[in-house]
């Protein structure tokens, strides 16, 4: 599964060529400032896009954490996005 919020919305923007897997309705647009690559942001750098982002996000850097073997994550909220299977 993907769990941080970003890869979700990359991930839906992806066109199928298969019919069956096409699913417009869970195309997932994003909103909010782009983040300042020269100057970024407080916190996670992601949290003025994130639509699941609290006021934790603005003031503290997520630590890396590994929701299964050789896949890891920034963000406060991985494991419950993978406990959820996000």
């Amino acid at each position: 599964h993907f769990c941080h919020p970003y890869t979700q919305a990359l991930l839906s923007a992806a066109p199928s060529f298969d019919p069956r897997k096409r699913n417009n309705d869970k195309r997932i647009i994003l909103q909010g400032d782009l983040p300042s690559p020269a100057n970024p942001p407080s916190g996670c750098r992601f949290h003025t896009r994130c639509p699941y982002a609290t006021e934790r996000c603005a003031k503290e850097v997520p630590k890396i954490y590994e929701v299964e073997p050789g896949h890891e994550v920034r963000c406060h909220f991985a494991m419950d996005y993978a406990k959820k299977g996000f």
